[in-house]
């Protein structure tokens, strides 16, 4: 900041904020913390909400307090850092970055099979009447599938079955990236460079890491299931309903 401050102004004083959590370059870290004392920087780390479209970050000060042209000086800067840096040292994920430890790759298991039925219990849920501890489970079943069948010529009665089945199995979702992401992975931040690049904002988001890491999730097109056929499968290869 020092070369690209003009010559009649004094250097930046700034307190802000990185994008990658404290937690995440481990125990007592202060690395969230930007602080930057006459145009030095003294503590953090930059990343997206510094230097990229944020409020209140690095470039944003700049603009405020210089003006548009050191702002633009200072970005034509960057760029070129970047670049260089890219070029000498490059950037890519392997594939252990995306792996789960073996305790990881247990626990997620443990947690998708505690959800294998959730399917089934939030077609049960939409329809109360199939609550009825009475009923045993075959007829449950039985009865399951005449409503279902009923339902799914139904486009209204079908949008409220999938309302109830995708909030279930967000919770799903939610809880097998909990015990994946990050404590699960092989390789942990900063040396994951998927992470790196997610928790850094660079590219990605955590639904995309999570998708590719511990589990894909509940599909949907144009915010419902994907539509069943007339003998009830979404793909030939599933059972029906």
């Amino acid at each position: 900041m020092v070369n690209v401050c003009p010559e009649d102004a004094v250097g930046l004083n700034l307190v802000s904020k990185s994008k990658v959590p404290n937690a995440m370059w481990g125990p007592h870290s202060k690395e969230q913390e930007v602080i930057f004392m006459d145009g030095e920087l003294l503590c953090g780390v930059l990343d997206k909400s510094q230097f990229g479209a944020a409020s209140f970050g690095f470039v944003h000060a700049t603009y405020e307090l210089y003006g548009a042209e050191t702002a633009g000086k200072l970005l034509s800067v960057l760029s070129r850092l970047f670049t260089k840096f890219l070029q000498h040292r490059a950037f890519t994920c392997r594939v252990d970055d995306l792996a789960l430890t073996p305790d990881g790759e247990a626990e997620r298991r443990k947690v998708m099979e505690q959800g294998s039925k959730f399917g089934t219990l939030a077609s049960i849920e939409n329809f109360p009447s199939l609550a009825d501890p009475a009923l045993s489970e075959s007829d449950k079943a039985a009865a399951l599938r005449d409503r279902l069948e009923e339902v799914l010529r139904d486009d209204n009665k079908m949008a409220g079955l999938d309302m109830t089945v995708k909030m279930k199995m967000k919770k799903l979702k939610k809880a097998v990236d909990d015990v994946c992401i990050p404590n699960g992975l092989a390789r942990k931040f900063p040396h994951n460079h998927m992470q790196a690049m997610v928790q850094t904002g660079a590219k990605g988001s955590g639904v995309n890491a999570g998708q590719i890491s511990s589990a894909l999730g509940q599909q949907e097109l144009e915010g419902r299931r994907v539509t069943g056929m007339v003998s009830g499968k979404t793909l030939p290869s599933f059972k029906a309903f």
